[in-house]
């Protein structure tokens, strides 16, 4: 008799059981699928191996961590990130299939990834905005640690009037989305 899935293990399998990942690969049989698992030493305490193997190429990645808490996975996915860009990362790992470990249970878990991914693309193509454009923007939304403000807010540290600023904040977002468009 199988055991009855608690709330969180309910929502965290939602979309995400292994019969979702195999009609997922019938619809998509070209996509790349990476394996990730954590593999524990004879003690099961300390130190964990994460795993990560590219079926397509039989490559394998190893990375040791501290211990197989979701925070330690997390920390490798935030290096692979930053070091690969996030264009480059999504097209490497575009599926990424575990286990039922607690290291990827939560479902915090997969939308902090999601998140962080989303994030780096914008502020990649903010990055490629002109430096006044970049400005609005960053201090419109509290980009790149600048602090939030109003349309009029940053019309008056603009010395521009905050109609202005609506027409520009329009036309930046329509030149955001047509770069994410193409990084996607």
């Amino acid at each position: 008799v199988r055991k009855p899935l608690t709330h969180m293990e309910y929502r965290y399998r939602l979309g995400r059981t292994y019969e979702d990942f195999k009609s997922y690969i019938k619809a998509f049989p070209d996509v790349s699928v990476v394996e990730m698992d954590t593999v524990r030493g004879t003690r099961g305490k300390g130190k964990v191996l994460l795993t990560m193997i590219f079926r397509k190429s039989s490559f394998m990645l190893v990375f040791l961590l501290p211990d197989a808490r979701q925070e330690s996975v997390i920390g490798i996915f935030d290096m692979l990130t930053e070091l690969l860009g996030v264009s480059r990362f999504q097209r490497l790992f575009p599926v990424i299939l575990t286990d039922n470990g607690v290291e990827f249970k939560d479902v915090k878990f997969t939308a902090d990834l999601e998140n962080e991914l989303e994030r780096q693309l914008v502020l990649n193509a903010v990055s490629k905005l002109n430096e006044r454009e970049r400005l609005i923007m960053e201090l419109r939304f509290g980009l790149n640690e600048k602090k939030e403000h109003t349309q009029k807010q940053v019309a008056d540290e603009l010395g521009i009037s905050q109609s202005y600023i609506s027409r520009l904040e329009k036309k930046i977002i329509r030149q955001l989305k047509h770069e994410l468009e193409k990084a996607v």
